[in-house]
């Protein structure tokens, strides 16, 4: 009896502090969301706080905003890591490894260090990005001054940035692909091209949709690279608006309904992905 009960007595420590610091505060802010409050005036509103979401117009952009950013960065992170994982999966070793490290590194480095340098590469006077395009008779653009240049501009950054993490992930799952089955097609004529496109692409396709879901529910809580470059505010997304509802306008039960909105767009994505994901595996 004892032997069966030590696993259970072995997860409770987990389980109470899952239900402390992830059930209990979802718990708390669906609750939240009903009330208007500023932590001294309390009112209960009901779904007055939803009804404000989707019926403001400054909300909705914030929302549609969101999805720009996911839009520019998930096939920008995907198209990065195919194109970098499909040149070196017949390559050396040694230069597998070496991709492996150059587009890793940038994310072991703090964000707000990254979104400081790419602040700079941005400056309207003196930036990088700027000096560039005057190479070529551009420009200089206000980036962060314009809602659709300072999303262009911070989806850059965050695919320069992040996306080392999916090359990594998407090379293991091609080291684990039997290469006695590229070798017969090899031998039977098939080229690097053929190989890459019909054989190695459909085997880590799984990973990829896998990734893809992963990088959208990344992509909507983005938080720290707005915030340290700043852009107008016609360019934030929903997740900076929870903070900036929160903790600039005092309004905690309006930034709690949309907190409950962000969490149900993830529940969303979390489920068609799997949706999808088994009906490619029947």
């Amino acid at each position: 009896m004892t032997r069966k009960l030590t696993p259970y007595l072995l997860i409770i420590p987990a389980c109470v502090l899952f239900l402390v610091f992830c059930v209990a505060p979802i718990g708390i802010v669906a609750v939240q969301s009903l009330w208007r409050t500023n932590y001294i005036v309390s009112e209960f509103v009901g779904l007055r706080n939803y009804l404000r979401i989707f019926t403001d117009d400054d909300t909705l952009r914030v929302i549609s905003n969101s999805f720009a950013y996911s839009a520019l960065i998930v096939p920008g992170y995907m198209a990065i890591a195919l194109t970098v994982v499909m040149l070196t999966f017949n390559a050396k070793p040694w230069l597998q490894a070496y991709s492996r490290f150059a587009f890793y590194l940038p994310t072991v480095i703090a964000g707000v260090i990254l979104s400081m340098v790419w602040r700079w590469v941005f400056h309207p006077v003196g930036g990088l990005a700027n000096w560039l395009l005057g190479l070529v008779g551009l420009g200089p653009y206000m980036w962060m001054a314009g809602r659709w240049s300072a999303i262009v501009g911070i989806s850059i950054v965050i695919v320069m940035a992040s996306g080392g993490g999916t090359i990594v992930i998407l090379q293991a799952a091609t080291l684990s692909i039997n290469h006695e089955i590229i070798d017969a097609a090899r031998i039977d004529g098939a080229s690097w091209l053929q190989v890459k496109a019909r054989i190695v692409l459909p085997i880590i396709t799984p990973m990829i949709l896998l990734l893809l879901l992963v990088s959208l529910i990344g992509t909507l809580q983005i938080y720290e690279t707005i915030y340290v470059m700043y852009p107008v505010a016609d360019a934030h997304n929903l997740m900076f608006d929870v903070y900036w509802t929160a903790f600039t306008r005092s309004r905690y039960g309006l930034a709690s309904a949309k907190t409950m909105v962000l969490m149900g767009v993830i529940l969303v994505a979390a489920v068609t992905q799997r949706l999808i994901q088994k009906r490619w595996a029947v």
